[in-house]
């Protein structure tokens, strides 16, 4: 596994079709792998990934937990080929 540290720098709320009004709305996330701030930033900084993170989102709850300019761990650990079966 590897762990990296990432903040949530901007964000963008639209519709999730843009030409159908009643469509569900759509938060897309852009974090960014932390670099300064803490002794503990810059250790991540310096020993895993950097980079840019963008995601969407159609669950208002979900947005409620990834506040604007919060940092949250970012674990990466290898997921079961989809098509393997056991």
């Amino acid at each position: 596994m590897v762990r990296a540290k990432f903040v949530v720098e901007s964000y963008e709320t639209r519709k999730s079709n843009t030409r159908d009004p009643e469509s569900e709305e759509l938060r897309t996330l852009t974090l960014t792998a932390v670099s300064d701030g803490s002794e503990e930033n810059k250790k991540f900084f310096r020993w895993t990934p950097n980079g840019k993170i963008t995601i969407g989102i159609l669950n208002p709850e979900a947005w409620k937990q990834l506040e604007l300019g919060k940092s949250y761990f970012v674990d990466f650990t290898e997921a079961p080929d989809a098509t393997t079966t056991k």
